[in-house]
């Protein structure tokens, strides 16, 4: 496998990360259940229907209109969308509830790392399940000659391990940092069926092309508890972007790790750009602007 098809798997992942909590929160609303008795509907059927703040599910519709789920169809009074039901019934009977519980568990990365018995029976299990949801969709997608089914998998790979990847970019984690042997047996595990470790435990091929790029997981990762939160979002007009914890801390991202994969994302450019920093001040004097300034700058290492 080239570098070009673990480039598309790593972007797949990325979305899965932002397009499984969506689908899930839609799904467990009852939206899509409602649409799988319709050809089509336009936004004022879903409003009728369900109390939804017009605005946030129409970011989440947005969403599905990415992965084919619907087709627009436009006229001078309303915006029509047309379902795709073969894909919709796909993504209802493959995508398990269980994906959105994992994301509580790994808000929580840092704790239970740093903790030998900070697992609960019922969080053990969802692991013990998630493992094997994902060995199961990798045999009956993966293997598919179906392009849509493969992307798919990604997307559930993407949502087990691109939190994962990211959380140990992050805190710059090695095996022996992980005192949660039960965390760290599932960690080893999801790797493995990912083909980035063998049997061994050494990195693959593939697992050293992913190890160069974990902060590449950092910024969609930082907003799980944002992403969590979909269903109430949509359903409540909560906006938690605005709250703050008793510290005045935001709470829909962690802002740490957001920084820390900007900044990482990024940092490949970064030789370009004092290339053509350096031209521009390297001309006559008169030529040259009082300076630059980059509004964005991640982690400031630009």
């Amino acid at each position: 496998m080239n570098k070009y098809q673990y480039k598309e798997q790593l972007f797949l992942h990325l979305d899965g990360i932002t397009i499984i909590p969506t689908i899930l929160a839609v799904k467990k609303i009852g939206i899509l259940n409602f649409l799988e008795k319709k050809e089509s509907f336009i936004l004022s059927d879903i409003e009728d229907e369900f109390e939804i703040n017009k605005g946030y599910f129409s970011i989440a519709l947005r969403t599905l209109l990415s992965i084919g789920l619907f087709r627009i169809q436009e006229d001078k009074s309303n915006t029509t969308y047309l379902i795709n039901h073969k894909k919709m019934n796909l993504i209802i009977d493959t995508i398990d509830n269980e994906l959105l519980e994992l994301i509580d568990i790994y808000i929580e990365f840092k704790n239970i790392i740093d903790n030998t018995n900070n697992l609960t029976d019922e969080n053990l299990e969802l692991l013990k399940n998630i493992v094997i949801i994902l060995k199961n969709k990798k045999n009956l997608l993966l293997e598919s000659n179906n392009k849509y089914e493969q992307d798919i998998y990604y997307f559930i790979e993407g949502v087990i391990v691109g939190p994962l990847l990211s959380y140990l970019g992050y805190y710059n984690l090695s095996k022996e940092d992980i005192k949660n042997q039960n965390f760290l047996l599932y960690i080893e595990e999801i790797l493995r069926i990912c083909n980035f470790i063998n049997s061994r435990g050494e990195f693959t091929e593939k697992g050293l092309f992913f190890k160069k790029r974990l902060a590449s997981y950092g910024v969609t990762s930082s907003y799980l508890p944002l992403l969590i939160n979909i269903e109430s979002i949509i359903l409540k007009n909560t906006n938690i972007v605005w709250e703050r914890d008793q510290k005045g801390n935001e709470i829909h991202v962690n802002r740490g790790m957001n920084v820390w994969g900007s900044g990482g994302a990024h940092k490949y450019y970064f030789d370009y750009i004092d290339k053509i920093i350096i031209d521009i001040f390297n001309k006559d004097i008169n030529s040259q602007p009082q300076g630059i300034i980059d509004v964005g700058c991640g982690d400031g290492t630009f």
